[in-house]
């Protein structure tokens, strides 16, 4: 894909809009991100935000017809969407129309929401998908990184109609959302009046409708109690690396947690692969989480070994050499992201959301980060399916 790309940004009654103009370009792509996730879910119960993004996906295919990508997040929920270059004004038209408030039929929603038990069925099956929100959770309590793991059967029954339409009322705003286009030949003036009229439509500012953060309504209340992981998680042996909001240590972070990295690397000389890893993001504050079956008689090598490369890098740093090989790879995932329409619609979606360029997150130094990031790795291990007891004390 080759061309010059042109790019507009607008705020069109509290939505911020990036419309990107690639010439060469043989399709377009749209990333629709809504500030509201599971996090959000109480005062309704859990379980609420996914059912309202099935909801959402219901009226787009009702309306468009194509393929839909969505995904309920903490704090986020996203649609992203490509088709042909003719299609870009039934595109915008539909993800516009998801946002809307209007009830659904009551055989719809019994659908959807039946959609979103066998989901939830699916991750109950298999607790290793739980362990990164557990362990995020015990790693930074109090964010709610672990809201997307807390719907469950009792809890998908209990939503109503009236539930779903009143969370899609208070969060499915202009104000509370960000969209990014990319295409070649954009018909700006028709795109720029429709996000216009529906800005129009549903004016007010979201946020006096969300409850506080640390009141008992906002998710983030410690009464919520721990992740029940089930008898199969037992044995389990995982290390968390957080972040708070505004901590710009990317790459340090990918250094110690990469493939390539010396604590995966450390686990691998003992035959012991990486089970699993997740990125578990809330608002204000995001962790990484690995994990490893190790199993009962290999634990205590595997978490002694582990001890020693933290307090290794906390010395001594990474390799120079890998720490440039890692930043390279970093460099090349984030470039072959962009490189299709779709792909640069969601990064610059989540760029309007965050409100901040993303060059600025590129330009740093890896070994500055690795030590301050090495002392606040943390490893936990798995007892009886119950919340992550601490290892490394």
């Amino acid at each position: 894909m080759t061309g010059e790309a042109s790019e507009m940004r607008l705020v069109i009654g509290g939505l911020r809009v990036r419309l990107i103009e690639l010439p060469q370009a043989r399709s377009v792509g749209a990333c629709l991100l809504v500030g509201a996730g599971s996090l959000d879910d109480p005062p309704w119960p859990w379980g609420t935000a996914h059912l309202a993004e099935h909801i959402s996906t219901h009226v787009w295919r009702e309306r468009a017809g194509t393929k839909i990508v969505a995904r309920t997040g903490n704090a986020v929920t996203s649609f992203s969407v490509a088709g042909p270059p003719e299609r870009v004004g039934d595109i915008a038209a539909g993800l516009v129309a998801t946002n809307g408030a209007e009830p659904v039929s009551e055989a719809v929603f019994e659908s959807e929401r039946h959609a979103v038990q066998l989901e939830n069925r699916a991750a109950e099956s298999n607790p290793v998908l739980k362990v990164g929100p557990a362990v995020a959770e015990a790693a930074l309590p109090g964010h709610g990184l672990a809201a997307t793991a807390r719907a469950t059967s009792a809890t998908l029954a209990a939503i109503t109609p009236a539930d779903v339409q009143e969370f899609r009322r208070v969060h499915y705003r202009p104000a509370s959302c960000s969209l990014a286009i990319v295409g070649p030949d954009l018909p700006i003036d028709h795109l720029t009046h429709l996000l216009a009229a529906w800005a129009g439509q549903t004016p007010g500012d979201p946020a006096s409708d969300r409850p506080a953060p640390g009141d008992p309504a906002s998710g983030l209340d410690p009464s919520a109690g721990p992740i029940w992981l089930g008898e199969e998680a037992a044995g389990l042996v995982a290390l968390s690396v957080p972040a708070d909001a505004g901590d710009d240590r990317r790459l340090a972070r990918a250094a110690i947690t990469a493939d390539l990295g010396p604590l995966v690397a450390a686990a691998r000389s003992l035959g012991l692969p990486l089970l699993g890893r997740a990125g578990i993001p809330a608002r204000s504050a995001a962790v990484d989480v690995l994990c490893w079956r190790p199993g009962p008689h290999r634990e205590p090598e595997l978490l002694n070994l582990l001890r020693r490369e933290i307090r290794s890098i906390e010395s001594h740093g990474i390799d120079p050499r890998l720490a440039r090989d890692i930043e390279t790879i970093s460099a090349q995932e984030r470039h072959f992201s962009r490189h299709t329409p779709l792909g640069l619609a969601q990064a610059a979606a989540r760029e309007a959301m965050a409100e901040r360029a993303s060059a600025g997150a590129e330009i740093e130094s890896t070994d500055a980060g690795v030590r301050v990031i090495a002392r606040r790795v943390r490893l936990w291990r798995m007892r009886d399916g119950r919340f992550p007891s601490i290892a490394d004390e």
